[in-house]
């Protein structure tokens, strides 16, 4: 049952709700750029297996079930398809469906590639970083970066007025990718609660990334005298 290739080309955008846990592990496996066309792709080998009884899905009782709107380019027929086959439930719980059982076939953990935690940094303000990690109480960014986020998270300055932020050209015109990585001791531990953190605020991981270094300059600002962005 896929889209014609006619039909593929006339794509609308189309919110779902989908659980945080969900978009954490969607996430760890496609980056945001690749998303639409995975979750396509989902649809597709979901609608080729048998209709499935998505009435009976079972519910989780004593929790809170954490849904964030996610958007998504759905061809015409893959639209009419989904009303045609599951006319008794909403989008979102058939493209979740799908999304979980395209997951379930990848291979597990993801691969590090993916799991990458990237944010755009203006080169003065790297530099800084590094500078910071040299300190003997971190002695590398890896451990510089617990400490930063660790930090951040349980402080929560953006409970008190702390505005998220999206890196700016610096005075040179130049930022650049920047991978945040820990130590690989608390690697996965101290990433998964930056996502589930970011993911309960809804807000994108980058700006979330990039906010908490610039915190983290600000509190060393007096390091660096006459040095400001």
């Amino acid at each position: 049952m896929e889209a014609s290739k006619n039909d593929k080309k006339r794509k609308k955008l189309n919110n779902i709700r989908l659980n945080a846990s969900t978009l954490i592990r969607l996430n760890d496996y496609i980056p945001p750029r690749r998303r639409s066309a995975f979750i396509r792709e989902a649809i597709d080998e979901y609608l080729n297996l048998p209709p499935q009884n998505l009435l009976d899905r079972p519910r989780i009782r004593g929790g809170t079930i954490r849904y964030v709107q996610v958007p998504f380019l759905i061809s015409d027929s893959q639209k009419a398809l989904l009303d045609l086959l599951y006319f008794d439930v909403s989008i979102s719980v058939v493209v979740q469906k799908a999304i979980l059982t395209k997951l379930d076939k990848m291979p597990f953990p993801p691969p590090k590639k993916h799991r990458k935690m990237l944010t755009r940094v203006p080169e003065s303000q790297i530099a800084q970083l590094k500078k910071i990690a040299e300190k003997p109480e971190f002695g590398s960014l890896r451990a510089m970066n617990v400490t930063l986020f660790t930090r951040f998270l349980n402080e929560k300055p953006y409970e008190k007025g702390l505005s998220w932020k999206k890196a700016k050209r610096d005075r040179a015109g130049k930022n650049k990718q920047f991978n945040v990585l820990f130590l690989e001791s608390v690697s996965d531990e101290v990433t998964a609660k930056i996502k589930q953190e970011a993911m309960d605020l809804e807000v994108e991981l980058q700006p979330f990334l990039y906010t908490a270094l610039v915190w983290w300059l600000d509190l060393h600002k007096h390091e660096f005298p006459g040095d400001s962005e």
